[in-house]
């Protein structure tokens, strides 16, 4: 029987654990949730960061609120402040900044690149740089810093707080 209770005890304590019972720091501010969809060209945007910077009137603290999108480029924003975060951002306007981070994607197996000349190795890492490179420049400009995006959000304690952005209705024609 004391073995049992134990066992009991101790799955207790891990569920809670694992599932984040981690109480809010004092200060941290009522969140709701938040959705952004980053598309390119209708095309899912994935790991994209999609950063809510508070307008003013809006709630500032020492959080930040941001999310990554996923593979479906889905941004869940979460408010973080120091180790501690929750899903959703407090109530206000908040200006939209996306920002790309791109991981170069190896072409080659560790023993082709092994057999590379230091030149061909070289040539070889150039390349992958200019192609994350593109992958980070998909962003327009404009899009990346709050002073110059457009793109607004309003989260409210009724209502969905979700929004649909195609990075490409802001691109400059060519």
């Amino acid at each position: 029987m004391k073995l049992t209770i134990s066992a009991l005890v101790l799955l207790s304590v891990s569920v809670l654990v694992l599932t984040g019972c981690e109480k809010a720091p004092a200060g941290f501010p009522k969140v709701y949730p938040v959705e952004v969809t980053v598309l390119d060209t209708g095309e899912p945007l994935d790991l994209a960061t999609v950063i809510l910077n508070p307008k003013e009137g809006t709630e500032v603290g020492s959080f930040t609120c941001a999310g990554s999108t996923t593979a479906k480029g889905v941004a869940v924003i979460k408010t973080m402040w120091g180790t501690y975060a929750a899903k959703g951002a407090p109530e206000g306007g908040y200006v939209i900044s996306i920002v790309r981070d791109a991981v170069p994607e190896e072409t080659m197996t560790p023993d082709e690149l092994a057999e590379l000349t230091p030149e061909a190795l070289f040539a070889h890492k150039i390349e992958l740089r200019e192609t994350v490179a593109d992958q980070i420049d998909r962003v327009p400009v404009d899009l990346r810093f709050p002073s110059s995006s457009p793109i607004e959000i309003t989260v409210g304690s009724s209502g969905a707080n979700t929004l649909t952005v195609d990075i490409n209705d802001y691109r400059e024609e060519e």
